[in-house]
């Protein structure tokens, strides 16, 4: 900017110009004009070059400013990013919360069945297994050879189990017991010997309790215990009954409570040879709960959810042998809660990352304007300089170019003039010597 023309040389300039005196009628002195506005038309173009490469670099300068601040955006963008890193949300395991939910109403229903169908093969043993056979003739007590004699075996062919009960029918109604109920079913050939037999035994029975309001109880039960690999499969069902109060968290921090409900549940159960694999899918309505916290976020929560849930579904899976069960629950309880605190943990996140916004904002946008408001006023004022200066320039070249043309035109003229002027003065001359008037 400094190398640019001031206003002093260029008015120094256009003083200069309007000093050339153009003599069209001294050829000499007109061609000297000529020449020394020539001269300062040169010295304008020089000028120009340099005004239009100074706008250039100036242009240049003024962009890598403005990519600085964008890089001051990005910087201050980046660091945000870089604290909102401590404010990372943690992961919330929706099974492992239902589990924590659920978990002991699903353990309670493995013990139950395990319990029956280990009563089961106790008073209903299988056939033994070629490893069973070798190890109890291992232990068996081998008699002294006899001198003389020899033992003979005879198959069974034909015979009977010492206990065979092949269809008992089973009905009752309710009495004046809690633990009656309506019922109705069958047994079919349960023996102490199913290998004998070649039968599985099968349970089908249906019925109510009103004493303990469970409604629509169904189950058929299928003992197969013929050969070396035992299996039993059990199907139940009840439409209705009473949910026991379901304590999900009782401490001084929290305490959440399925207090009442009514619940409908349809269960599969089968344990082939030592390999169990058990299905439960349970609803729940009616809900009523306890829920009371030390954090109000936490009641509010919880309050919130348990209100837009009006029905609990529970599917728990269980497979693999009695020692080693994988178990796997879920339900939408858990999915609610665990939207519910990832909900209110955005929420938290969001307000926080605001408030990091605001104070960087604060700390460093305000500087960052006050500097930009600064730089774009500077930014005007070189540029109308520059402008200026162009345009005073460019002017000046322009009265120079239209002197020079003015001059040849003047000149020109006065030439033309002197011709015309000459002609009539031969033409009078000769007017005379002939006496021609």
């Amino acid at each position: 900017i400094q190398a640019l023309p001031s206003s002093r040389e260029l008015k120094d300039f256009e003083r200069r110009l309007k000093a050339i005196k153009i003599d069209t009628k001294d050829p000499v002195k007109f061609a000297a004009s000529i020449k020394e506005i020539q001269t300062l038309v040169s010295e304008a173009d020089q000028k120009i070059k340099m005004v239009r490469e100074t706008s250039e670099n100036l242009n240049g300068d003024l962009k890598k400013m403005d990519e600085s601040f964008k890089e001051l955006d990005q910087l201050v963008k980046q660091d945000i990013k870089d604290l909102e890193k401590h404010f990372k949300l943690p992961q919330i395991d929706v099974g492992d919360f239902s589990k924590k939910l659920f978990l002991k109403m699903f353990a309670e229903k493995l013990v139950t069945v395990q319990k029956y169908m280990a009563i089961a093969r106790e008073y209903m043993p299988p056939e033994k297994s070629e490893a069973e056979k070798k190890a109890d003739a291992e232990e068996q007590i081998v008699p002294r050879p006899r001198e003389s004699g020899r033992n003979y075996t005879f198959p069974l062919a034909k015979g009977y189990p010492l206990f065979w009960m092949k269809k008992a029918q089973v009905s009752s109604e309710p009495n004046g017991s809690e633990y009656s109920g309506r019922i109705q079913g069958e047994i079919l050939d349960l023996t102490s010997n199913p290998v004998q037999l070649g039968k599985p035994t099968e349970i089908n029975i249906s019925g109510d309790f009103p004493g303990q309001q469970i409604m629509g109880f169904s189950t058929q039960i299928t003992l197969d215990h013929t050969t070396d690999k035992p299996k039993e499969i059990m199907r139940a069902a009840i439409e209705s009954f009473p949910l026991e109060p379901q304590k999900f968290s009782d401490t001084d921090s929290l305490r959440f409570v399925l207090t009442e409900a009514r619940g409908s549940s349809q269960m599969t159960a089968k344990l082939e040879n030592q390999e169990i694999q058990i299905l439960l899918h349970n609803k729940f309505k009616d809900l009523k709960y306890d829920i009371d916290a030390k954090s109000d976020v936490v009641k509010q929560i919880l309050t919130r959810i348990s209100q837009d849930i009006p029905i609990i579904t529970l599917e728990a899976r269980a497979s693999g042998t009695w020692s080693n069960l994988k178990i796997g629950i879920r339900s939408n309880l858990g999915e609610e809660i665990s939207k519910g605190f990832k909900r209110q943990l955005d929420e938290k996140l969001n307000e926080a990352k605001l408030k990091l916004k605001q104070l960087v904002d604060e700390k460093v946008s305000a500087e960052r304007d006050k500097l930009k408001a600064e730089m774009d006023k500077l930014k005007g004022k070189l540029t109308q300089e520059v402008e200026q200066v162009k345009n005073q320039v460019e002017q000046t070249k322009k009265d120079a170019e239209n002197q020079i043309t003015q001059g040849k035109k003047s000149a020109e003229q006065g030439q033309k003039k002197q011709v015309e002027e000459a002609g009539k003065k031969v033409l009078e001359d000769l007017k005379k010597k002939f006496k021609i008037k």
